[in-house]
């Protein structure tokens, strides 16, 4: 297997569009559109709008094009929403298969538009113009108000631009807001009320969530982030090299994100939430797309080692999490990733500090030494820097993802991820 050098000026990194002649961007904010609006936002309302922009601001820091939303898309998404809030089950979100049953509908339940994510697009109205060189890969992340990443200083659920802000510290949700070959794509959010958790019987299945086991207490809130898209497979943007998020020298990078820490359980053998590093994605490719493995969970064969250092001296145990792989210690598992790995330290990054990545990767092709820099932000509300992850505090807030591909018009269903 050849091995490239890669001290990681990554101009050609894997899939990016840039060309002579470009600009490049190092944060998150300069790389945001200056003329704002994300391409189809007429099929979007303003909340939808404002995170479709957002995320686009990562893609262009990313050196990809702008995604955009489409109508029959938007539609299929928007059916979808109006069955989970008709049709609320907390059996469906937090049973043994988590939230992944709540990415099909059953036929004959109030409101239904189709069984899968397929179904629903083409009752919308999509075609798909050559579903063999296409796949769909929708991604369902649910939380309770009160997790960290994704609430707001007065308790609520974050809304539209810094919820997309939240949802970009989960590794698994990275994989699809920077597609590299998106064509068309649909994003809605779906707040869920106290009426909706009291109608969805959570008080007989969770009785620790309810006053006495009958009803949620007041202000028990939590929203559905939903997001659908459809791209070329495997993607026209090729290049040799694997490209990463955080990219290289880049600054303003988020301190933290939440895992679960397995060794720490409550009397239900819940495990306790706490916060790690901002993950740092490392996204696999193909130069020749016949080494793509598109059946596979792990597409590229991605194999990665990893060092991070700081420039305060200190050196850090790496914990890489690959395409299927299971929960480890305070590690998040890797159920929904296909195309990228994750790198995490096991506490926050401190602010306006340089830190420095050192990874072998391996994939189906080839192996390259990756080595890049990026520093963080000078402040990130809500981490706690009181120590290593058995120092910080300890959160219970629901938060569950789910997610499921299609190939064509085959259906590759992603291991489901269930946190609680």
């Amino acid at each position: 297997m050849m091995r490239t050098q890669g001290t990681v000026w990554m101009l050609a990194m894997a899939g990016i569009s840039m060309s002579a002649g470009c600009t490049e961007y190092f944060s998150v904010e300069e790389a945001c559109h200056p003329n704002g609006r994300v391409p189809g936002a007429n099929v979007l309302d303003n909340t939808e709008e404002d995170a479709l922009d957002t995320m686009n601001c990562y893609r262009r820091l990313s050196g990809l094009s702008r995604a955009s939303a489409t109508r029959t898309v938007q539609e299929a998404l928007e059916g979808h929403k109006d069955y989970i809030l008709q049709n609320p089950d907390a059996t469906r979100l937090i049973g043994p298969t988590g939230p992944v049953q709540y990415l099909s509908q059953r036929q004959g339940d109030i409101g239904f538009t189709g069984v899968t994510i397929f179904d629903r697009l083409t009752e919308a109205g999509y075609t798909f113009t050559d579903p063999s060189a296409v796949s769909t890969r929708e991604y369902l992340f649910v939380v309770q108000a009160g997790y960290p990443t994704m609430t707001d200083a007065n308790g609520q659920t974050l809304m539209g631009g810094p919820a997309m802000d939240g949802l970009m510290r989960e590794h698994e949700w990275r994989e699809l807001a920077l597609q590299r070959s998106w064509l068309d794509g649909g994003y809605v959010e779906i707040p869920l009320d106290e009426t909706w958790w009291n109608t969805s019987g959570i008080c007989k299945l969770a009785p620790d969530f309810c006053n006495n086991g009958t009803s949620v207490p007041v202000g028990f809130t939590g929203r559905m982030y939903y997001i659908a898209v459809i791209h070329t497979d495997p993607p026209l943007q090729r290049s040799f090299s694997p490209f990463t998020f955080p990219k290289v020298e880049q600054t303003g990078v988020p301190l933290f994100s939440m895992s679960n820490d397995q060794n720490n359980l409550d009397a239900n053998g819940v495990p306790a939430q706490v916060q790690i590093s901002y993950p740092i994605s490392i996204f696999g490719n193909a130069a020749d797309p016949t080494t793509a493995l598109l059946a596979d969970q792990n597409v590229y064969g991605l194999e990665v080692r990893a060092a991070i250092s700081d420039n305060r001296g200190s050196n850090f145990v790496a914990q890489v999490v690959l395409p299927g792989a299971d929960p480890t210690g305070v590690f998040p598992e890797g159920y929904n990733l296909r195309r990228s790995a994750a790198v995490y330290i096991n506490q926050p990054f401190l602010p306006l500090t340089e830190y420095t990545v050192t990874a072998d990767v391996v994939t189906n092709e080839a192996e390259y030494d990756l080595r890049f820099q990026f520093t963080t932000a000078a402040e990130d509300p809500g981490v706690d820097l009181s120590g290593v992850v058995t120092g910080g505090r300890v959160f219970r807030p629901l938060a569950l993802r789910a997610s499921t591909s299609h190939r064509g018009l085959d259906m590759v269903v992603d291991r489901d991820a269930l946190r609680d």
